[in-house]
């Protein structure tokens, strides 16, 4: 499946992404700075086979890089809501301290 760009573009913005130029036909690049740490995420468009190529200039460039592949913007939109909020690893922090209080007030 074909993803379009504008949405992507849409999506990633919304995260507080920076889109960035790829330099290929058919792919998306998107940044964010966090701290030190300069990250990109790289999402064909289409299939394509030269992502690892697209990947290896990147790091070249400083950038920390993810390859993601989306069949849907839905799956993106998912993808980056986990990834921005750490929703697994916040549910197994947030049931630890339940049980731990929860320990406590029966003992």
């Amino acid at each position: 499946m074909e993803l379009k760009e504008q949405e992507l573009d849409k999506l990633y913005q919304s995260y507080g992404f920076k889109k960035i130029a790829s330099g290929y036909p058919n792919v998306a690049a998107y940044s964010l700075q966090t701290g030190h740490f300069l990250n990109a995420d790289i999402i064909p468009l289409q299939p394509i086979t030269n992502l690892e190529k697209v990947r290896k200039e990147y790091v070249e460039s400083g950038y920390a890089c993810t390859i993601r592949e989306y069949d849907s913007i839905e799956e993106a939109d998912e993808d980056l809501f986990l990834g921005f909020f750490a929703a697994k690893s916040s549910r197994c922090r947030l049931n630890q301290e339940y049980q731990k209080y929860s320990g406590k007030i029966s003992s």
